[in-house]
């Protein structure tokens, strides 16, 4: 029934073929051509893709890739590279004509790199030389799409992909395009690009410690340290990750990415059993702003026995070098109610959030503060908008129990500005609110 119902749909033919793939490899190139050709039709409005109609197109993308991995999982390599291959060419071209602001050509194109790697993985996994031979070519021939035109990044990603199914006799093909394209573009991030290239050639054909010594002869450049970085972890040398680490840190100041350097020594440390090390590690992340990691770290002290000696210190040191933004949730979390109110009178709008901590010790202070909120918001407003936002301001004290005080301000903005229709509807609105909570018992 099932089949000759397809035979009489051709639609409902392909979507099983593609359910069970296809006997025949043209067959299915001419279907996946023909499904993206029908996606971005239905993608195009007036000879332009916006982007509803880019999302609309990678989806089906997406989906394509799918089926593409299923037909690698079942190792049909030559079927899988076929359907990445012709995807990756239309997101490149998405990426080039379309809008792709949506942030899905992006996603699409990092997942067919991702399945052309894992393509070439099996087949360099294979002692079949033709074979690799055969996809090198191919990638080669990928590389220098017109596609590709300004999009060097994706380039260098399909070269690095190419070299690990290189020999020495396509090596020499390899290092020849690496020159054209050095020639052509000779930034220090075409450099890097360029020798990420030639270390993955030269772990291909001399192997791994060739490589590692190429990738060792620049670690002033991040790029190469973070490699080295990752090479450490796959291979267990926890020492030598954490090295990488305290060289780097030691000669940083800026402290985003000192913390992106911290984060991967704390990964070391954790996986290499450094206990002291990474105690000092968490506490310095938190010092930096990256207060999610506080709680492992008093975790780790609390085991030790230890917080209750080194809090104090501690907690003058976030205290001082945070942004209230980040050290205001941490006194709430070890109820510094003192302090929490001293940060929150440095920053008085902080009491919109933090009011409810602080309203049962330190009532009056808080309703200080909002008033004194609302005389700033008041001199600058000039629209309906700023008008709402001071009514909210006069119901959240109300809500924290400052309800006289919030009906003051109201009058007192009521008889200031007589002649703010807007203002005065606002007022009215925020006054009724307040009135009729107020009267509920």
């Amino acid at each position: 029934f099932v089949t000759d119902y397809a035979r009489r749909d051709e639609a409902f033919e392909n979507e099983l073929k593609f359910a069970v793939g296809f006997p025949d490899e043209k067959k299915e190139l001419a279907a996946v051509k023909e499904q993206i050709k029908i996606a971005v039709r239905a993608g195009t409005h007036r000879g332009y893709i916006d982007w509803r109609g880019c999302d609309n197109i990678c989806a089906k993308l997406d989906e394509l890739l799918e089926y593409a991995q299923k037909r690698l999982e079942r190792g049909y390599l030559n079927s899988a590279y076929q359907v990445i291959d012709t995807v990756l060419q239309k997101a490149m071209y998405l990426a080039s004509y379309a809008d792709s602001s949506n942030g899905s050509v992006t996603q699409t194109v990092g997942f067919a790199e991702e399945l052309l790697q894992a393509v070439c993985d099996k087949a360099a996994e294979t002692a079949d030389k033709r074979l690799q031979n055969k996809f090198f070519e191919k990638l080669l021939r990928l590389a220098k799409k017109k596609c590709f035109n300004g999009w060097s990044e994706n380039v260098y990603t399909i070269l690095r992909i190419a070299a690990k199914v290189a020999d020495k006799k396509s090596a020499v093909k390899l290092m020849s395009f690496l020159d054209t394209m050095r020639t052509q573009n000779s930034s220090d991030y075409d450099n890097v690009c360029s020798k990420f290239v030639i270390i993955e050639l030269t772990e291909k054909l001399e192997g791994h410690d060739a490589a590692r010594k190429l990738l060792y002869e620049d670690l002033t450049q991040d790029d190469f340290r973070r490699e080295a970085y990752n090479w450490a972890m796959t291979e267990k040398d926890w020492p030598e990750a954490i090295r990488l680490c305290q060289d780097k840190l030691s000669q940083m100041t800026e402290t985003f990415e000192k913390s992106k350097w911290l984060e991967r020594m704390a990964n070391a440390c954790k996986s290499g059993g450094e206990r002291g090390l990474l105690e000092e590690t968490l506490k310095e992340l938190v010092l930096c702003g990256q207060t999610e990691y506080y709680d492992q770290y008093k975790s780790l002290l609390q085991e030790d026995g230890t917080w209750e000696q080194e809090y104090p210190a501690f907690r003058d040191s976030w205290y001082t070098k945070l942004f209230p933004s980040q050290s205001m949730p941490l006194l709430i979390k070890e109820n510094e109610t003192a302090l929490l109110m001293d940060a929150a009178e440095k920053n008085p709008s902080s009491i919109v959030d933090y009011g409810k901590f602080l309203v049962k010790v330190y009532p009056q202070r808080v309703y200080c503060l909002f008033k004194k909120l609302i005389n700033s918001e008041e001199k600058r407003a000039q629209n309906r908008q700023d008008y709402r936002r001071i009514c909210m301001l006069t119901k959240k004290l109300h809500e924290l129990g400052g309800t006289v005080l919030a009906l003051e301000v109201l009058d007192q903005l009521s008889q200031k500005y007589p002649h703010r229709p807007a203002m005065q509807e606002e007022i009215q609105k925020a006054r009724s609110k307040i009135v009729c909570s107020a009267e509920k018992p």
